[in-house]
């Protein structure tokens, strides 16, 4: 409940999110020259269905609209540590 007494839901996490990602990328995304790219290049060795989890001192709202735009859902969470979890699925192509 917030502090106008209004009670808030948790969104529940996507069907494809998995406590084991194929992927995890930690102290590297952080130490890197250009960490987006090294985060695409990571999300674009995924196959459909498969994920990436990265964890960053923020919240990328630029990489969920590139990612997006390659057809990667995701989910965040920040953690108790002041760092995001966030990961990302290849979803599979749309069928036209």
């Amino acid at each position: 409940m917030n502090k106008d007494g209004v009670i808030m839901l948790k969104p529940q996490k996507p069907r494809w999110w998995r406590v084991q990602p194929e992927i995890t990328l930690n102290g590297q995304v952080t130490n890197a020259i250009s960490p987006i790219q090294t985060i695409i290049k990571a999300a674009e060795q995924l196959s459909s269905g498969q994920t990436l989890s990265i964890r960053l001192g923020y919240e990328p709202e630029l990489l969920y609209h590139i990612l997006g735009e390659k057809g990667f859902d995701h989910w965040s969470e920040p953690q108790e540590n002041g760092v995001w979890r966030i990961d990302f699925c290849r979803l599979p192509a749309r069928r036209a």
